[in-house]
């Protein structure tokens, strides 16, 4: 028994370390986006996305402000009712990227600064480790028509993914 145990560990360690990663195709491996580079490299994202489960729908919504702030709303509704909303910036300031999502019945309706810590040709991670939940924001270019987001963390001391597989609605 103990050694199923210990099998089933060291099976599961890979499986949690990689949970939140789909496999793309990344032509570069880079810390950081190249210098200078603004928000260009997300310009794809500016678009309308949806994911419809039954009746749950997530809608998220961006737009190019300038060359260094992105403006976006997400919403999810049931049945026709919001059940949820925030809004959403992405900036690209002193060489950092920072996804910065508010949400006005959390963090006392402040916004909460996470910082992309990699990039490649399509997966973009943000991470704020001091963040209650979650502490990291995933967006994944899987083709030009859809996108991926997970966004993961401990609540609580409890490990917890949520994960949408969103389409671009055509202009």
């Amino acid at each position: 028994m103990i050694k199923l145990i210990k099998l089933f560990s060291l099976l599961l360690i890979p499986i949690v370390i990689v949970s939140c990663t789909q496999p793309v195709n990344n032509s570069s491996q880079d810390n950081k986006l190249p210098e200078n580079s603004g928000l260009k490299p997300f310009d794809w994202l500016c678009e309308h996305w949806v994911e419809e489960k039954g009746d749950t729908v997530f809608h998220e919504i961006w737009t190019k402000t300038n060359d260094t702030v992105f403006a976006g709303t997400g919403c999810m509704l049931v049945s026709g009712d919001t059940v949820f909303s925030e809004k959403l910036r992405l900036e690209y300031r002193e060489h950092e990227t920072y996804y910065i999502p508010t949400v006005d019945d959390q963090n006392n309706g402040n916004p909460v600064f996470f910082t992309l810590f990699a990039s490649g040709t399509d997966t973009f991670p943000f991470e704020n480790k001091a963040h209650d939940y979650p502490q990291k924001i995933t967006y994944v270019r899987t083709d030009s028509n859809h996108l991926y987001v997970c966004v993961d963390g401990t609540d609580k001391g409890v490990y917890r993914k949520e994960e949408f597989r969103l389409k671009k609605i055509s202009k």
